[in-house]
């Protein structure tokens, strides 16, 4: 009886600690989705687009493929990516509840 016990404490153990590590790896691609593909490729890319637009090809100095190497401009440009998306949602949203039947 003892060791049946023993067996499926063991086993609840193992359960939990299995869990534990899905959920930490489920963490950890949730950042690297959040941050790196978000904000360091999509923000970057429509930022600096739109900063390039606006400036009339003049800024940022930086090229395309040139986050790594832009160090003060990468906080605007991003910045202006994730305006630019919340702002083209908000219109798309606006227009959508518009014209709603």
């Amino acid at each position: 009886m003892w060791l049946k016990v023993a067996f499926m404490d063991e086993l609840i153990e193992h359960s939990f600690k299995l869990i534990a590590k899905v959920i930490y790896f489920l963490v950890r691609i949730s950042t690297w989705l959040i941050f790196e593909f978000l904000y360091e490729e999509i923000a970057w890319w429509l930022g600096w687009c739109v900063c390039r637009a606006i400036t009339l090809n003049s800024l940022p100095k930086v090229g395309i493929h040139g986050y790594e190497e832009a160090t003060t401009t990468r906080f605007v440009v991003c910045f202006t990516g994730i305006a630019t998306l919340v702002l083209a949602g908000t219109a798309l949203a606006i227009y959508i509840s518009a014209n709603a039947t």
